[in-house]
């Protein structure tokens, strides 16, 4: 779902717990896990902040086009096969 939300420009807010918060990085805002008023804060501060979603839309774009292209595919899939092989010839 990241990746389609980076794709779209689309600024995320996440928890902080487990990896989601590394994933978005500056591409979006993380709240305290397990606490409603810490979600109600993230998104009250958003929601009349034009400029600062802007920028997260920005990021997210960019995020998207440097982690989720042909290349880093190709490389991120090269490596899973690799590791397969190795397993198999252990």
């Amino acid at each position: 779902v990241l990746a389609e939300a980076f794709a779209a420009g689309t600024p995320t807010v996440v928890s902080d717990v487990g990896p989601l918060a590394g994933i978005v990085g500056a591409s979006g805002v993380t709240f305290r896990a397990g606490s409603e008023d810490s979600l109600l804060a993230v998104v009250r501060g958003l929601w009349g902040d034009t400029a600062k979603l802007k920028i997260l839309a920005n990021e997210a774009r960019l995020a998207f086009t440097r982690k989720y292209n042909e290349d880093s595919n190709y490389t991120d899939l090269m490596a899973i096969y690799n590791e397969a092989i190795a397993r198999v010839s252990r």
